[in-house]
């Protein structure tokens, strides 16, 4: 997979195998933010000890994350949507081509993605700095390999 940022600001993943994109794809579009497992993890209530700061928490920041997350997947599911519809017969890959705009959107949506693999893995910060010894062939391995992907997007769409 190669990342170019063109000149009219577009973005793309170039020359992506098959089996990564179904891979991309299946992980982005299961993580749902308005799935109960994500939101809870993700949305939690501050710890606050104030009670009216975290009736206002649910009142006012919790909905506008939903809505927020919400249309960053929707955006995301479109772009991938159009991958899917244009894989080259040429080469057999994948090109995933995004506009600038989507950018804050799939940046999200791959944070949301890797926050909710290292939740629902239990993953600790010292093995996902240690990538160097994982097994592939256990659900761990598996996501771990998932999250270095993701997080090697979203270093290209910020540099």
């Amino acid at each position: 997979m190669q990342f170019f940022q063109h000149k009219n600001s577009n973005f793309e993943f170039r020359n992506i195998e098959p089996w990564l994109a179904h891979e991309i794809t299946t992980v982005l579009c299961a993580h749902d933010p308005k799935q109960a497992t994500i939101a809870t993890r993700l949305l939690a209530v501050p710890s606050y000890e104030d009670e009216q700061l975290c009736a206002d928490w649910e009142e006012h920041v919790h909905p506008d994350l939903i809505v927020l997350w919400s249309s960053c997947h929707s955006i995301v599911m479109s772009d991938l949507q159009k991958m899917a519809e244009n894989l080259s017969r040429k080469k057999n890959a994948y090109d995933l081509i995004f506009p600038s705009s989507h950018q804050e959107a799939w940046l999200r949506m791959l944070n949301i993605v890797r926050l909710s693999l290292a939740a629902e893995h239990q993953f600790c910060e010292q093995e996902m700095n240690d990538n160097s010894d994982f097994d592939l062939s256990t659900p761990r391995g598996e996501a771990l390999a998932q999250m270095l992907v993701f997080s090697g997007m979203q270093q290209c769409l910020i540099s």
